[in-house]
């Protein structure tokens, strides 16, 4: 595989954790705020995963 391909395939696996990271977090507001938690949980994986790209795609060169 090529450096390219093995990077998609880590960019979603970073983006499934941290949408479960942000799943953790924010579901017990669910029962408070309703419906509205569910754009915390999905914005804030998609930010988490852009804010912690820089540790998942270190140079190993």
């Amino acid at each position: 595989m090529s450096k390219e391909e093995n990077k998609g395939c880590v960019s979603i696996i970073a983006v499934i954790v941290c949408l479960i990271i942000a799943a953790l977090v924010f579901g017990p507001l669910v029962e408070y705020i309703g419906f509205l938690a569910y754009p915390l949980i999905v914005g804030g994986g998609l930010l988490l995963a852009k804010l912690t790209e820089p540790i998942w795609f270190k140079d190993k060169d």
